[in-house]
């Protein structure tokens, strides 16, 4: 697994800007693929696959949230979560 992708997702002295967040939560995501793939024991593998289709779910999130706020900034941070869930719940159905 590339540490550099975990590592500059978390730094400090990284400074991101919301929309660098989804493509970070998405190389995260394919590097925990990747070490899945490696992994000795079916339960390891499948944990790490579970935490891989959470920073999928994560980059889905924020990009709901770049385009709810580019679309108008009235809206409050419940209808960006609320749309947020809703675009959580079709990934984890295989929709």
């Amino acid at each position: 697994m590339s540490a550099g992708v975990l590592k500059r997702a978390w730094a400090s002295d990284v400074q991101m800007n919301d929309g660098d967040k989804p493509q970070l939560y998405r190389e995260a995501a394919e590097s925990l693929r990747r070490l899945a793939s490696q992994a000795p024991l079916p339960d390891i593998q499948g944990d790490v696959l579970d935490l891989s289709a959470r920073f999928e779910r994560m980059a889905m999130y924020f990009e709901a949230q770049l385009r709810l706020g580019a679309a108008g900034e009235e809206r409050d941070d419940q209808t960006v979560f609320g749309c947020g869930a809703a675009v959580a719940e079709d990934v984890t159905e295989g929709g």
